[in-house]
Formats: structure tokens, sequence, C-alpha cells
């Protein structure tokens, strides 16, 4: 079946930026950097030019005003140096024109102040051009008479850089949206397939492979296009010869491809399963088995004896499964195996435990020898509230005492494993449960932990087991 899309991907998914928007920022931002920066270019040169312009006025008018004082006038003459200077003044290219003498005190001059000029405020402040001052010195014949010094009037300069100015923001603006509107239009033809080939991406998601993408764009787009369609074709012809082969790798997966039992993923499912059943009610055992030195062994004699030890390991625990049903067993990793044994009891459990490390422990040291070997294991019991990953903690927590041992052992998680009864024992649980059953329909197993626990294979109901005496 079709993998389901995560609503949460989703929405993840819708929240990201597309491509066409992507290119339109870019570009755009572009656009927009190239337009700002011809702007500031633009403006800064006139800003540079009117106020060249505005120190020549200045220069010129001192110059002028100088010469007159020196030659054409008498500089000495109030009356005439007051005539000339307002002439001067009232032709309003000037803010002010003064007449000082050699101390520098003003014998004529007028003046005024930057009023209203038609600018804003802040454009001013943010062009805040500079205010020239120029002097020419008055002379006559050798002697100094004073000086001339006259400020041109900037007024005329910010309204032509505001007029220009403002002629340049209009200009960029309508050049911005013109050229903005004309790139969103070519992306989305451009891009236009790209929502075609998400739609037909989904659909291979889905497995819907008949689904194909004919809208036309640029060369580029167009070879993607014929690509997605083939791969769409292709995949469709793949997955009709693939469904047997998959169900053919899963059996392998859940098999040992060495010894033939089952894969530790095939055994912990199979595990997880039993021990977390609700319609499981009889005591379990889980034992994990390790051959000690393992690694040393197949460096010794060779991977290939290595995997002639596990198989003929794994046939010994076969023939054990075989006397015990419904049990059943995996290899873990390397030379660790477990083994899962329904409805038994830690006092079984313990026997059996031992009997299979002993005929293992023969077949390991037949072909380590001469070479010291040993085969231990952890033995851990189901309980309620016990789930598969805690039963196999303590199991492996269990084997892990029983390798401190350096000969065989077999240890128990905990140390809960629980003595035989003998046959008197035994023939008083079965006694007692007759007596105490209403309906003998069956056989009961009572088993006794402690004095004060007790574990009942269900035959009887109502069994217990009988007082010490």
């Amino acid at each position: 079946m079709a993998r389901k899309r995560d609503p949460q991907s989703v929405r993840h998914q819708r929240g990201v930026i597309t491509l066409r928007t992507l290119l339109l920022i870019f570009t755009g931002g572009l656009l927009v950097l190239v337009l700002l920066s011809g702007f500031f270019t633009s403006y800064s040169h006139f800003r540079s030019y009117v106020s060249e312009q505005l120190a020549g006025q200045a220069r010129d008018g001192a110059t002028a005003v100088g010469l007159s004082l020196s030659n054409a006038i008498d500089g000495r003459d109030r009356v005439a140096a007051g005539s000339l200077i307002d002439s001067v003044f009232d032709s309003g290219r000037y803010l002010s024109v003064v007449y000082l003498d050699n101390q520098g005190q003003v014998i004529v001059g007028r003046s005024r102040t930057l009023e209203d000029i038609g600018v804003p405020g802040w454009f001013r402040s943010l062009a805040h051009l500079p205010l020239p001052v120029a002097r020419a010195e008055v002379v006559r014949g050798w002697s100094r008479l004073g000086s001339v010094q006259v400020v041109s009037d900037p007024g005329r300069a910010y309204r032509d850089l505001w007029r220009i100015t403002s002629g340049l923001v209009v200009a960029i603006l309508v050049i911005g949206g013109i050229g903005l509107f004309v790139l969103f239009l070519t992306l989305a033809r451009v891009l236009r397939p790209l929502s075609a080939l998400e739609e037909q991406a989904q659909a291979l998601g889905r497995r819907e492979f008949r689904r194909h993408v004919t809208v036309r764009s640029t060369r580029e787009l167009n070879q993607v296009t014929t690509a997605m369609n083939q791969m769409a074709d292709d995949l469709g012809h793949l997955f009709e010869g693939q469904a047997k082969l998959i169900q053919h790798f899963r059996r392998v997966n859940n098999e040992d491809p060495v010894t033939g039992l089952a894969s530790r993923s095939a055994f912990d499912q199979r595990l997880k399963a039993e021990v977390e059943s609700e319609e499981r009610f009889a005591p379990s055992v889980l034992m994990l088995i390790q051959l000690r030195d393992f690694a040393g062994f197949n460096d010794a004699y060779g991977r290939l004896e290595g995997d002639r030890l596990l198989i003929r390991i794994a046939g010994v625990i076969r023939e054990f499964l075989s006397r015990h049903a419904g049990s059943f067993a995996g290899r873990r990793t390397g030379a660790e195996f477990a083994v899962y044994l329904p409805g038994a009891v830690p006092a079984d459990a313990g026997i059996w435990c031992r009997d299979l490390l002993s005929e293992l422990d023969g077949i390991y040291a037949d072909q380590a020898s001469p070479a010291e070997v040993a085969v231990h294991a952890g033995v851990a019991k189901t309980a309620v509230g016990v789930n598969a990953r805690e039963l196999m903690s303590a199991a492996d927590e269990a084997l892990r005492h029983a390798q401190s041992h350096e000969e065989s052992a077999c240890h128990f998680a905990n140390g809960e494993q629980e003595r035989h009864h003998n046959n008197d024992t035994w023939r008083a649980i079965i006694s007692e449960a007759i007596l105490r059953s209403a309906s003998p329909s069956g056989f009961s197993r009572c088993l006794r932990n402690t004095p004060k626990r007790l574990y009942t294979t269900r035959f009887f109901p109502g069994c217990r087991h009988p007082r010490a005496s």
C-alpha cells in the first residue's frame, strides 16, 4: 500500500517558500538594488553639481564686488559702496554681501536668513547643502581698503535638487513596478510546469503512475518533464514486478542466513507479541545464550569454521525446541542466541538450561579444542507489567552475571530460580486441587515460588499450595 502523507508534513510544506516566489524576490531585489544604486548615484552627482555651482556663484559675486569697489567706485565712499552692494544683493542670488574694513568691522552690507524656499524641511536636513563663503580684497593702488564677503543663497539649489530627486523617485517607482510585474508574468509562464510536476510527484507517492505532464516551457524544464514522464512509466512497470520480490525479501529478513533460526528483528517482534499479549496467562521464560570468545575462535579457525559451529549450535537448539511446544529461538548477534519457553517456570527452566548448556559446551569444546571455552546463559521470567524490552534487559543482565564465571554457567535474573517439588509435594498439591475443585474437568499444576507466592497453570480453578508442614 502507498504510504500516507503526514498531515503535519503537508502543513509544513505549504509554509515553505515557492521557487517562483524565491526567484521573484531575488530578481526583483536585484532590480530594486540597481534602481536604487542609479538613484543614489544620480542624486550624489547632482548634489555635488549644485554645491559647486553655489561655490562658483559666491566666488563670482565676491570678485565682481571687490573689483568694482577697487576700480570703478571709490571704496572709501560709504554711500557709493552701499549702493553697489544693494544692487548686487537685490539680485536674490546671495544671502549676505558685506564690505569689511581691515579690522574686520562691517563698513556696509546686506544679509537675510534662509526662509521658506518651497522644499520640505526634512529634505533640507537630508540634503544639507553647504553655504559657500567667498572673499575678495578691495585695494586702491598699493593700499588695502578692506575685503568683501559674499554668501550664496542655496534656495534655488534646494529647489532644483528637490525637483530632480522627486523625478528620480517617480521614475524608479514606475520602472520598478513595471519591471516587477513583467518579471512576475515571465516567471509564472516559465515555471508553470513545476506545479504539474509537483502534482505528478504526489501521484507517484500514491503509486499512480499514469499521470503525465503535458505543459511545455523552456528547453531545460521540457527535458525535466520528459524525464519525469519516462520515470513514471518505468516505475509503473517496475512496481508490477517487485511485489513478489518484496515478499521474498521479507521472508529472508525474518531468517538468519547462517543458522536458519529467526533473525533478531523477527525474534523481537514475536517476543513482543508473546510477552505483551493480553491473552497470555501462564508464566514463561526467556533465555539468552552466548558462546564465550567466539571472536577468538573465528580468528583462530576462520569464519568458515565459525559458521559451521553456529550451524551445529543452531541444530542443537532446534532439537531443544522440538521438545517444548510453542517455544521459539533466534540468533541475536554473533554467537548470541535467544530462546523463549512459554508456560515454563524457572525451576524447570533451570534444569533445561543447564542440560542445554552442557550439550552446547560439548560441541563448542570439541571444535575449539584445545582452547578453553564456555557457554553462558541468562534466564529471566515474565511477570505482570513487564514488557518485552524489560524482559530482554533482565535476561541480558543475568547473562552478564553468568559470564563472570570462567566455566559454563546459567544465571537467573534477580536470583529468582525456583526449586523443584518432590513426589510427595506434587501428590499433596494434586490431591488438594482435586478436593477443592467443584467440577474436575482437567488437571491443575500448582507451583510454589516461596511460601507467600503462588503460580498456577490453569487446569483447576482455586488451586492452592498445601501448607508447609
